[in-house]
């Protein structure tokens, strides 16, 4: 059975989350890194989702420049191998 990638997202958009922790812990044996996220309050409740909210929606301060943003993931080849060493970059010109 495949789970989803992305579990437990409506915690992160609960209006009430106000303590977030996340951490990563590399596993030599099968050459992966497992990252957890724990919140604080916990639970999941329709009332404490936030409405949804359209990017053209948000408020941005004077001289925001906006890029898009890109995702990778992928299996690290070492232990000192950073999560954001392949990534790519963004310039402003």
């Amino acid at each position: 059975m495949e789970e989803s990638k992305t579990q437990h997202f409506t915690q992160i958009v609960w209006k009430e989350t106000s303590e977030m922790g996340i951490a990563r812990q590399w596993n030599t044996s099968t050459n992966c890194v497992a990252t957890v996220a724990m919140y604080r309050p916990s639970g999941e409740f329709q009332l404490n989702i936030p409405p949804k909210v359209y990017f053209d929606e948000i408020p941005l301060l004077p001289n925001t420049v906006m890029q898009g943003t890109t995702c990778v993931l992928r299996q690290s080849t070492t232990a000192q191998e950073s999560l954001f060493k392949n990534l790519p970059s963004s310039s402003n010109g």
